[in-house]
């Protein structure tokens, strides 16, 4: 399975790489629209107000964290960005012809130029955090929270594109989810989850892609990396039981079910 992921991973990025001017346009878009926006997220927050020093380091480490999980998966799992429109149109039947599990073969099947610029931006925002201020040990932290992370918001692509096995029609509800999680874990939280008595938040999707993940940077320590840890397990392997229940009552297109018989 890990060779069929690297052969596919090559020839997504070899497709990448065929049209220049196409990558170009849409990495280089990509890290201006998201300069933008973080820069206004910053300038109206923490710019010229020093006693929030701290706050604005999170929600650096934060977004740096969020971008670096969001590209990943759209460049190595970019099916799973899909995965609702593939079961409400019939796009998942290919997937069930092979003996192959069918979540691996649906991630392959699309991978997101712009993400490009999300995934080199939130690396670079790492390093020049580490560089700058805080030292090689946050970088090789920010990584680590980097792949946690990413596998919740694999976890969370695959709950939200599971609903298509009982709601038709759900692209709709899907973007909107989807814009609700990006819009909401990109405003800084970080105070939510100092107290101990509030941990229970740490299994809430929106704090465990970012905000659990920027605590962790800023103040390490073994429960903070074992609640990120744990909850990042939970999202992902429940997703992927949601995702098999789904499945047993999945109906699909005529082809498919002719192949079956």
């Amino acid at each position: 399975m890990g060779r069929l992921w690297y052969l596919s991973t090559r020839a997504h990025f070899l497709a990448h790489w065929s049209n220049p001017s196409h990558f170009w346009s849409g990495f280089i878009g990509m890290v201006v629209n998201n300069a933008i926006v973080i820069g206004t997220l910053w300038a109206m927050l923490f710019a010229g107000r020093p006693e929030l020093s701290e706050q604005g380091a999170a929600f650096g480490g934060m977004t740096f964290v969020t971008m670096t999980a969001w590209g990943f998966i759209h460049i190595f799992a970019g099916g799973w960005a899909e995965l609702g429109s593939q079961i409400d149109g019939g796009g998942l039947d290919s997937a069930l012809m092979t003996p192959r599990p069918p979540l691996v073969l649906t991630a392959l099947t699309a991978s997101y130029i712009p993400a490009w610029g999300d995934f080199v931006m939130g690396i670079a925002g790492l390093a020049v955090m580490a560089a700058t201020r805080y030292g090689p040990l946050f970088l090789v932290n920010g990584l680590v929270m980097s792949a946690l992370a990413s596998a919740a918001l694999g976890g969370i692509f695959i709950l939200i594109g599971s609903l298509g096995f009982w709601a038709r029609r759900n692209e709709r509800l899907t973007n909107s989810l989807l814009m609700v999680l990006i819009s909401v874990n990109g405003y800084p939280i970080f105070d939510s989850v100092g107290d101990s008595l509030k941990w229970l938040l740490v299994f809430a999707p929106l704090t465990v892609v970012g905000v659990i993940p920027a605590r962790f940077l800023l103040h390490p320590d073994a429960a903070t990396l074992a609640a990120e840890t744990a909850a990042a397990a939970i999202l992902f392997f429940g997703a992927i039981v949601i995702f098999r229940r789904g499945l047993r009552r999945y109906q699909s297109t005529p082809a498919f079910t002719g192949a079956r018989q």
